[in-house]
């Protein structure tokens, strides 16, 4: 979206304008951020059809983990009550991040529980607005939620198949993109300070995709390749499940053909 490319918050309705988050504070939010990507899908009250979102991950146990190994270990070792106070902790960090304030309460009653944002105490996020919040965070800073799989088998090759392509890929750091829009734009540290995670990584991939045509353009000289415009779009919440997923159907048809 364009506001995400411009770094402007989005307004909604009883919380206010949520932020996107600026580079310098993406490594303490990504502490916290994996939160985020859990669904009801993700929770022992996946079943129960009239929870919300928000109660589920809150208070239902996390049972689900996708790729997220290492906080599994984390989450096992906590009692139900430990890894409800763990996440609340976790939320109030997030809030205080993308809504640019330093209090944040939490308040729960026999009807409902919700969080109490800012100095006048006027702001809020419950079950009632959650689903909309999360929404919004997750675009703007590129988190994609972990997919749940009825076929543990094809989850389990899919997260191997994701596993060696990382290992395979350069090590791209968050400061590796910064020093390289600096060096390649002109750009001074001082002026990337503020831009947002979002601008950073959309700075970076255009840069990548332009320096791909300038390669493309030699190689199709000697008649080896076509040509990719290096204004094409680029999706930043690709998810490539589906290509992981598309790729193992297809060798599971050879196999069946053999």
């Amino acid at each position: 979206m364009l506001k995400d490319i411009y770094g402007e918050p989005e307004f909604i309705s009883g919380l206010g304008n949520v932020y996107p988050v600026n580079n310098l504070q993406f490594e303490t939010f990504s502490l916290y951020s994996f939160l985020l990507k859990f669904s009801k899908s993700h929770t022992d009250k996946c079943n129960i059809e009239k929870i919300n979102t928000f109660d589920a991950v809150l208070f239902g146990r996390i049972k689900e983990f996708g790729e997220m190994e290492n906080i599994k270990k984390t989450f096992k070792k906590m009692s139900d009550m430990e890894e409800i106070k763990f996440k609340i902790d976790c939320f109030k960090e997030i809030l205080k991040i993308v809504l640019k304030t330093n209090k944040v309460e939490f308040i729960s009653n026999k009807k409902e529980s919700f969080f109490c944002i800012g100095e006048k105490g006027d702001r809020y996020l419950g079950s009632f607005n959650y689903d909309v919040f999360r929404k919004v965070v997750m675009r703007q800073n590129i988190i994609i939620e972990e997919k749940i799989y009825k076929d543990k088998i094809l989850e389990k090759l899919i997260h191997l198949r994701k596993k060696k392509d990382r290992k395979n890929a350069p090590n791209i750091s968050l400061e590796s993109m910064v020093n390289s829009i600096s060096v390649l734009t002109g750009k001074s540290y001082e002026d990337l300070k503020k831009y947002s995670y979002y601008q950073i990584v959309m700075d970076f991939q255009r840069i990548s995709k332009e320096k791909e045509q300038e390669f493309n353009i030699l190689k199709q000289q000697e008649g080896s390749i076509s040509l990719v415009g290096f204004a094409e779009d680029i999706d930043l919440y690709i998810n490539k499940d589906e290509s992981y997923k598309k790729k193992l159907s297809e060798l599971k048809g050879i196999k069946d053909a053999i």
